[in-house]
């Protein structure tokens, strides 16, 4: 299947496996895409490698490992941003990143249009 061929929803979960993957290591299972005019939040689905999740489960750093995580992700959503805007053709005002301790990343991206 050509990229043109997809539909905005199977292009939005491409564009953020393809980021999850590259830029961060993290491999998800899944990915849902919910979209309106001014949000578009983006589920990742057990994204936590064995080795995290056991770390999750067994450490008191918890909270530490979280945090690493989410200033993995600050450091190179610009990336992120940029690819969204190309695609959906509006401006991303911003982006941000909440891991849970199941392995579920959540991304919320906020758009206006574009002057």
């Amino acid at each position: 299947m050509k990229q043109t061929d997809k539909s905005l929803p199977e292009k939005l979960e491409a564009i953020t496996r393809d980021f999850l993957e590259t830029q961060l290591g993290e491999v998800p299972e899944e990915i849902d895409c919910f979209l309106n005019d001014h949000i578009c939040s983006l589920y990742a689905y057990a994204v936590i490698n064995p080795a995290e999740k056991q770390l999750l489960e067994s450490s008191a750093d918890e909270k530490k490992i979280l945090e690493y995580k989410l200033q993995q992700f600050n450091s190179v959503k610009a990336d992120l941003a940029g690819k969204l805007e190309s695609l959906l053709g509006k401006a991303v005002s911003a982006i941000h990143s909440s891991l849970t301790n199941d392995g579920t990343r959540i991304i919320s991206v906020y758009l206006k249009q574009l002057q």
